[in-house]
């Protein structure tokens, strides 16, 4: 990248790195939310298998 020549260059520079920045914070912040709401569903989805093998009247589907 090159070297700015002046103030003004380097303030644009500045702001145009820290808009990158929130984007980026903003990412991340919503990829974190999306991956603890795919663990939690996951975490349920197991749990519910679980109990419905523990609690299967018919246990002729679990010999499949």
């Amino acid at each position: 990248m090159p070297t700015p020549d002046s103030l003004e260059a380097h303030e644009e520079l500045v702001r145009l790195a820290e808009r990158r920045l929130r984007r980026a914070v903003e990412k991340r912040d919503s990829a974190q939310a999306e991956w603890n709401d795919a663990v939690r569903a996951h975490h349920e989805a197991v749990e519910a298998r679980a109990d419905w093998i523990a609690n299967c009247p018919d246990e002729q589907p679990l010999m499949l």
